[in-house]
């Protein structure tokens, strides 16, 4: 789907989860690396781990290790969840500085929000509970809920035609290019934040609208949207 010429007034914020909402990244990294020795892999460094923080776990395990049998990627993502929870157990995430604040602001000017994210529904759902965010979400879309993921624009097209909002109205939000190509791929606007997994250079490149460094300035990008 093409970006809409003309663009309306944001009525509809889709986020992704982690390393835009949720402060994961340790999380994430530490998992696939406890992962990669547990599956008998070369142990990659921190920063390759990171990088593919946005894809769905078969994926990432691809492309960290491309010569990987589809059985074995199978394998590793059951062994990644397993170790995830148990490192969940020693140090449950947190929301990042700031999001709080801005989704009850947001919630106050009206503005409906969704989350569209490549990590499973049960666990999205899961750690959205125990950060115990007080913001209810419009939607969640997980891995599991779609064909196609990230970059594809499905996540965020089965959110608009579920809340029943143009994309000419809508705003996504990632930390990763997967997620500024996901909101051009179906049609919306899209806003990069730098405080998570990749660098304001990747999200422009990737074409994103508008870039912040932290949660609070997200409100100056919606001012700047509902005119």
């Amino acid at each position: 789907m093409q970006m809409s010429d003309t663009p309306m007034p944001l009525r509809l914020i889709v986020f992704d989860f982690d390393g835009t909402l949720a402060d994961t990244s340790r999380h994430i990294v530490l998992t696939v690396q406890r992962t990669q020795k547990a599956m008998g892999l070369p142990v990659l460094s921190e920063e390759q781990c990171a990088g593919i923080i946005g894809l769905v776990l078969k994926d990432a395990f691809s492309t960290l290790h491309p010569s990987l049998s589809d059985e074995a990627a199978e394998a590793c993502v059951d062994t990644y969840r397993r170790i995830f929870a148990e490192t969940l157990a020693g140090f449950p995430p947190k929301p990042f500085d700031g999001v709080v604040e801005m989704l009850e602001r947001l919630r106050a000017k009206g503005i409906t929000m969704a989350i569209a994210s490549s990590r499973s529904s049960r666990s999205l759902r899961a750690l959205w509970a125990d950060m115990q965010m007080p913001v209810e979400m419009a939607m969640m879309v997980g891995s599991e809920d779609t064909e196609r993921h990230k970059p594809d624009g499905e996540p965020v097209e089965k959110i608009l035609e579920a809340l029943g909002v143009p994309a000419a109205a809508t705003l996504v939000v990632g930390d990763m290019p997967v997620d500024i190509l996901m909101g051009h791929n179906a049609g919306a606007r899209t806003c990069g934040v730098t405080y998570g997994n990749a660098s304001r250079e990747l999200l422009e490149k990737a074409g994103a609208d508008f870039v912040i460094d932290d949660a609070p300035s997200l409100l100056g990008v919606v001012e700047r949207l509902c005119v």
